[in-house]
């Protein structure tokens, strides 16, 4: 018995030597522990719906986050720069309601003179649409790229071609009047009306023609940056120039390489645009198009941006057009970040600081991800070409990506360091069992 309750009175200061390292422990590892949650989803009305009385959007504008645009604001802001400041950004689309600094309607459009598709809308909105305000119970959400654009508006059609509906009254998208409006551009720019730093936003496609190729050289040769859309996979029954890539059950395989066909993203001295399809997984293969013409890409979906009316909403869906606003907004961002620059180094400048290490292109990005920060703060002489200077030649690969935020680098710190406390602890405690086991004898 006397032997029992010498080694129960001996297991008492171990007990308590490993209850007390315990103890001191617990705390730190639970909070180590501890997910971080996942941003939440926008949520809201439809940005393609038409009514004037939209929900607000909750959650998070995911492009917005995706690409930084948080961390290149604040990079402009501390070399005391306005966001997209002293930049012209021209939407050539459908029309706007509200946002536009002016509005032009080319001699060929045809069109009714109310606007009625928002589809410009939300491309401008991408670009430098204010930020919803927090109200109440209604979240405070980021918008606009390049908040400090100015925005232009050429109205070259009323609303997309569908196929269906078809009707003689309504301008749809043509090359015709595309090239109207683009030769438009080009004269304001060559008479000053828009500034040498302009990007030209076109965010549909058309078929090729000579007057469409002369007006696409006419702007380029006064100064404006190009950024088109690469193209979407259409619905079986839209009437699309891609009508021939539409996907749906019961069909052969479309084609594998819409290169040549979309335009104005098919001209070599245009910035094209494709969707980032990472997120999407399987969904990809059906939904995104395949365009070797495609020179860089951008995430679009569950994006936020404003509709007809103004007021913000949110984008679901991804499209390469949604796309081509957010490069257009990034070329903006960038050009306020380098004045003197012109078109082709900031289209140098974006390729160069995608995020691709392939050695080829894909169809689907080019020659990667757009990457705001990089493009803002790698320097003139990380390549040859001057940031201010003039070039023709081909965009080079792309250097490595900068290596992601580490965000868990300060929580795994700190478990190092309390693992060593804890092993210390512990250590201590075998240590004073015997000294402790004598003093209860």
């Amino acid at each position: 018995m006397r032997h029992l309750r010498l080694q129960h009175r001996r297991r008492g200061p171990r007990r308590f030597a490993a209850a007390l390292a315990l103890s001191l422990c617990a705390a730190p590892v639970a909070l180590v522990a501890t997910p971080v949650a996942p941003a939440t989803a926008a949520e809201g009305s439809d940005c393609l719906q038409t009514d004037d009385s939209p929900d607000p959007v909750s959650g998070t504008n995911t492009p917005y986050e995706r690409l930084d645009i948080p961390e290149a604001h604040e990079e402009l802001s501390r070399l005391g720069i306005a966001a997209g400041g002293g930049v012209d950004v021209v939407v050539v689309d459908s029309g706007m309601k509200v946002g536009a600094l002016t509005q032009l309607r080319p001699d060929g459009y045809e069109g009714g003179t109310e606007v009625v598709t928002p589809h410009a809308s939300v491309v401008a909105g991408i670009v430098n649409g204010p930020d919803q305000p927090a109200d109440g119970a209604d979240p405070a959400v980021p918008i606009g790229f390049a908040p400090a654009a100015r925005v232009h508006s050429v109205w070259v059609y009323e609303a997309p071609a569908t196929g269906e509906d078809a009707s003689e009254e309504v301008q749809y998208p043509s090359a015709s009047v595309l090239a109207e409006g683009l030769q438009a551009v080009a004269a304001q720019l060559r008479s000053g009306q828009l500034s040498a730093r302009t990007v030209v936003v076109v965010p549909f496609v058309v078929a090729r023609t000579g007057a469409l190729r002369s007006a696409l050289d006419a702007v380029i040769g006064a100064g404006g940056l190009v950024v088109a859309t690469g193209g979407d996979r259409p619905a079986e029954s839209a009437g699309s120039v891609l009508g021939d890539f539409a996907v749906s059950e019961g069909t052969l395989p479309p084609p594998a390489d819409a290169r040549g066909l979309a335009w104005p993203a098919a001209h070599p001295e245009v910035l094209a645009v494709g969707v980032d399809p990472v997120p999407w997984g399987a969904e990809a293969n059906g939904s995104f198009l395949p365009n070797s013409d495609i020179d860089i890409a951008a995430p679009a979906g569950d994006g936020v941006s404003r509709g007809l009316d103004g007021r913000a909403c949110w984008l679901e869906a991804p499209s390469s057009d949604w796309a081509a606003a957010e490069v257009g907004g990034v070329a903006a961002l960038v050009w306020s970040r380098f004045p003197t620059a012109d078109a082709s180094a900031i289209r140098q400048r974006l390729l160069r600081t995608a995020d691709g290490n392939v050695t080829t292109n894909s169809p689907f990005t080019g020659q990667g991800v757009v990457q705001p920060v990089a493009a803002l703060e790698r320097r003139a002489g990380a390549w040859t070409e001057d940031a201010g200077a003039s070039s023709t030649e081909a965009a080079q690969r792309a250097p490595a990506p900068r290596k992601p935020a580490d965000v868990l680098a300060e929580t795994r710190s700190e478990a190092v360091w309390w693992g060593l406390v804890c092993g210390g602890l512990l250590v201590v405690a075998l240590t004073l069992r015997p000294v402790l086991a004598r003093r209860r004898r």
